[in-house]
């Protein structure tokens, strides 16, 4: 940057261009808050993180489970990595269905 200030006309002509932008339909995947920052202004609701939480959860869970169960072939051991495989696959299929909830038309490329 050159260090110049903007001027107030330029101030005005950028809010308005980012409240144009802001309030385009087309860019709806931008402004509406589903990357990982929210947008300005914007807060995620308390639960939008818990679901891809919970699913790595399950797979560190599984994974740690996996080594010794490997190791030891414990009953016990495997009993406890597919209760873990199962419901990290449960978890799995529950994000991805509420991805295709929220992208009817699929990934836009």
């Amino acid at each position: 940057m050159s260090g110049r200030r903007l001027s107030h006309e330029e101030k005005k002509e950028l809010a308005s261009i980012e409240t144009a932008l802001r309030d385009d339909p087309s860019l709806r995947v931008l402004s509406s808050g589903y990357g990982p920052v929210p947008a300005h202004g914007k807060r995620r609701g308390a639960g939008s993180w818990s679901l891809p939480a919970a699913l790595w959860c399950g797979v560190f869970l599984s994974l740690a489970l996996l080594v010794p169960a490997a190791a030891t072939s414990a009953p016990p051991l495997i009993a406890a990595f597919a209760v873990s495989y199962a419901m990290t696959s449960g978890l799995l299929v529950a994000l991805v269905r509420r991805w295709c909830a929220r992208h009817p038309d699929g990934p836009e490329n």
